[in-house]
């Protein structure tokens, strides 16, 4: 006769488990070895922490430079469209032109696409160290986590009869261009400064496009890309916002198109030509080299 067998429940104790490995930043793996160590004492793991956090902070840092250097030829020169204009003789009458800068507007929508390439963000704070006295504080930022800051302290800008809310909105504005341009040691120019630019370097006017927004390329015709007219007024506007949304230095590609189509200025450009110009500056390669003009009948060697 079997032995009927007991069947056992299951047990509702708790299984115990090795308490798991404290798990670190992989970086940290010497910490986490020599943390081990019975013999290591809590003054000792503190300095060889801080002595880690100065080897990370070394390698952030290097970084941030290396990248800025890269960068940096890729940065544009910014075109002074901003205008500051003296007292006016007679009432009613725009004063003489004293000085140019460049707006903080035109900074910032050249920089924007580049400043990401290379791994770069700012941002900016307002401190109030006394009544009346703004500073304000720029900060560039690499992704590797280092940062470089300019500050820029003033009171209010009282010229041209502000009242104390403009003049510190003038402040304000004055602050943040000043200090992106120096972290970034932005270069300026005049709209016409130099002598072998002065052409095709148009002088910029109110019906000028901003650089954020680009026309759209408009009806085109079979024959239009084989004429050899200039280009539209709408053509060169919407070229000229494909080359300042493009990245490139926008005195670089003008020179380019100058020398590429043998043109003297922007609005010179023909129409046959335009397309191939267009997609040459959209193009994320160097912009090819120019080729030397064909020689026409006639003509000396």
């Amino acid at each position: 006769m079997k032995k009927k067998t007991k069947r056992r429940k299951p047990s509702t104790a708790l299984a115990r488990r090795p308490p798991a490995a404290l798990q670190l930043d992989p970086q940290l793996g010497p910490i986490e070895r020599l943390a081990r160590d019975k013999n290591l004492t809590v003054d000792k793991l503190e300095r060889l922490i801080a002595a880690t956090e100065r080897i990370q902070k070394a390698k952030a840092e290097a970084a941030y430079w290396r990248d800025f250097d890269t960068m940096k030829p890729h940065l544009p020169v910014i075109t002074k469209r901003g205008i500051i204009r003296g007292k006016a003789e007679e009432k009613g009458k725009k004063g003489p032109i004293q000085s140019r800068y460049a707006k903080f507007e035109d900074i910032q929508t050249a920089i924007a696409p580049i400043l990401p390439r290379f791994g770069f963000v700012y941002s900016y704070r307002t401190e109030w160290p006394a009544p009346a006295v703004l500073c304000i504080v720029c900060r560039l930022k690499h992704r590797e986590g280092h940062f470089e800051e300019s500050r820029f302290q003033s009171p209010a800008d009282a010229s041209g009869g502000k009242n104390a809310i403009q003049g510190l909105g003038s402040a304000n504005s004055y602050g943040k261009r000043y200090t992106i341009k120096d972290l970034l040691d932005l270069q300026e120019q005049g709209v016409d400064d130099d002598g072998n630019l002065a052409s095709i370097l148009e002088p910029k006017d109110p019906n000028v496009i901003d650089a954020e927004t680009v026309p759209p390329a408009g009806p085109r015709d079979a024959h239009h890309s084989q004429s050899t007219e200039p280009i539209t007024e709408p053509q060169r506007k919407r070229l000229l916002g494909i080359i300042k949304n493009s990245g490139r230095i926008e005195r670089d590609v003008l020179i380019w198109i100058g020398k590429t189509y043998h043109v003297d200025k922007l609005s010179a450009l023909r129409r046959c030509d335009y397309d191939a110009a267009v997609a040459a500056v959209e193009s994320p390669a160097e912009l090819p080299k120019p080729k030397p003009k064909d020689r026409q009948p006639g003509e000396d060697g």
